[in-house]
């Protein structure tokens, strides 16, 4: 492996037509509130000028990241139980593997990401692992609050997030309000920041990614969609014009919502939302976050400690429960506009 105090561009190799193309200038972009440096396209991001960068991302040669001296310490599944993710320490050097289609590297001294495609990982996967995975569990490991969390905007200036486990309807709840007219901030990750006591969220960048049964119900007809990755049928929304993206702009967290697991079925249709507070939504926050060092004590104070200053602060948290169905939709909109309207009412 590289050392990636040590990694110059004489280090790069890229396989025609399977990695992103290098620039020998080096790109700058916008994502959340940090500027990028990148040897790799970033699409779905804001190009920025040249300047100083918080994160370095340096493609490397192509193939895994030798074995020799890991400490394997964690893996993620996924709802089918399929391995997804395996994270690995050597030194104060991170290693995340996606089996079959990249090695990531990051070390905190050098606020450099290393990336290692393999052979077949296509271009558009490697953009989302590395945007949508890696980035927000390495912001977390430099001790910020990144959760996996859907946005809307209510008002300008005004944000309000969607919280909660991987399928339980975050994305399709925000593609809800985008549908009726509001503005969509993000469908998948949001970086907070106290402010006196609330919060301001910042979007990684907007976009929308859908099964297509939620796609086709819930799109406006002409919107361009891509393929998240190729190992999976979701579709992608690049929200705003391809060739001019916006900045991330922070805005004031109104209000929280932890979608819970559903148990009513289809008689049951009334919405129900109520306060949010305790342990269990403690564990849910945390839950959410984007954690790199899943084992690391320090990490895991951390974590809690993030936990605990949401729930202190004076930031409205609400479980919402209701059925998953997309008739009834409208409905559940209109609940969580009254519970917003309501909270503000009794200030």
């Amino acid at each position: 492996m590289i050392p990636l105090s040590r990694i110059d561009s004489t280090n790069f190799a890229v396989i025609p037509g399977k990695a992103n193309k290098i620039n020998s200038n080096r790109l700058h972009y916008r994502m959340f509130d940090f500027c990028l440096e990148s040897d790799i396209e970033l699409p779905g991001l804001a190009v920025t000028g040249a300047g100083s960068a918080d994160l370095s991302i340096m493609l490397c040669a192509a193939g895994l990241v030798p074995q020799a001296g890991l400490e394997w310490f964690h893996e993620w599944r996924d709802r089918d139980g399929e391995l997804a993710i395996c994270a690995a320490r050597r030194g104060s050097e991170y290693l995340l593997r996606f089996p079959e289609m990249a090695d990531f590297t990051f070390q905190s001294s050098t606020k450099v990401i290393g990336v290692f495609p393999q052979p077949g990982c296509e271009p558009h996967t490697l953009n989302h692992l590395l945007l949508d995975q890696v980035i927000p569990r390495v912001l977390n490991q430099l001790g910020r609050l990144v959760l996996h969390a859907s946005c809307i905007e209510l008002a300008p200036g005004k944000a309000v997030a969607f919280l909660g486990n991987t399928g339980q309807g975050k994305s399709t709840l925000a593609s809800s309000f985008w549908q009726a007219g509001f503005a969509l901030i993000t469908d998948d990750s949001l970086l907070l920041e106290r402010i006196n006591q609330g919060y301001c969220c910042t979007p990684g960048y907007p976009s929308l990614r859908l099964w297509p049964d939620a796609a086709d119900s819930l799109v406006p007809a002409g919107q361009a969609f891509h393929s998240v990755a190729q190992y999976t049928d979701k579709k992608q929304i690049l929200i705003g014009p391809q060739t001019n993206r916006a900045t991330p702009v922070a805005r004031q967290l109104v209000a929280f919502f932890v979608l819970k697991e559903g148990s009513r079925t289809d008689e049951l249709c009334e919405v129900e939302v109520t306060s949010a507070r305790g342990a269990d939504t403690a564990i849910e926050i945390i839950e959410s976050m984007f954690t790199l060092d899943v084992d690391c004590q320090a990490t895991i104070r951390r974590n809690f400690d993030l936990a605990g200053q949401v729930l202190g602060s004076d930031l409205p948290i609400f479980r919402l429960e209701y059925v998953r169905r997309f008739d009834q939709l409208p409905g559940v909109r209109e609940r969580i506009l009254d519970a917003v309207r309501d909270h503000a009412a009794n200030r």
